[in-house]
This record gives structure tokens, sequence and C-alpha cells, in this order.
């Protein structure tokens, strides 16, 4: 084979590869709030005696995959953090940063069930941020 030859379906498969993977999906930021209110000192619990949980609940806006998970754009999903022992994250900024969704918590001694963290807190929202494999 001439080396002219050779170096011109060297750069076809190249260029062939490089097509390919360009027309991929990719990878991008969804929702967020990413505000995080870390003046106090103040953390949110997880876990521990009470067994608290909590929950962000976000509003797609792409249609497209979060991890195994097909989403559909304008449908709400939550994000949940629970932990077997200790844990904790800390808080939004005050007031609703993310309009989209609101942050919830489920802990010992209340009845089971998902209470807003906004009818005991001065913020509605969990700092958080999906990203999402977009099928367009």
């Amino acid at each position: 084979m001439k080396p002219s030859r050779a170096y011109a379906m060297a750069v076809g498969v190249v260029l062939s590869c490089s097509s390919f993977f360009s027309a991929q999906p990719k990878s991008m930021i969804d929702q967020e709030q990413p505000a995080i209110n870390n003046t106090g000192g103040f953390t949110l619990a997880i876990g521990g005696l009470s067994t608290e949980k909590l929950a962000q609940v976000f509003t797609a806006s792409r249609n497209g995959f979060l991890t195994h998970v097909t989403m559909k754009a304008g449908i709400q999903y939550a994000i949940v953090l629970k932990a077997v022992g200790n844990c904790a994250i800390l808080p939004a900024i005050d007031g609703d940063s993310y309009s989209g969704g609101h942050g919830y918590y489920d802990a010992l001694p209340n009845p089971p069930g998902w209470v807003a963290l906004s009818s005991t807190s001065s913020y509605d929202d969990l700092p958080f941020q999906t990203f999402v494999l977009s099928l367009r």
C-alpha cells in the first residue's frame, strides 16, 4: 500500500469517528438550585434517631435520561435523600429560590408523610442539580 493511500484511509477513519461522537446526545444541566446557605453553621439532618429523609421536587424541562430514569419535560420528579447513619447537608438560601418545585422532609416523631420545608423554616428548597442526557 502506498503511503498516501494509508494516510487517506486513516483520515477517513478519524473523520468518521469524530462525526459519530459529535452526533451523540450530550449530558447537560436541566434544573438546578445551586445557592447554599453556609453562613450559620446550620445543617439539615438526614437519618439518625429521627430517621429523617429529605426530598426536593423539580420540574424537568427537557426530555431525556437521568441515571436510568426516562424523564419527560413538564413533569415533576423528586430527589430523595436518606441515610442509615447520621448525615447532613447545608440548606438552600432563604425563600423560594427554585419555582419548579419545593423541598420536603419526613421525620419522627411526626406522623408518616412529607412536610414542606417552608412550613417550619425560612427556606423552601434544597440545593441540587440534575444532569440530563438529552433526547433532542
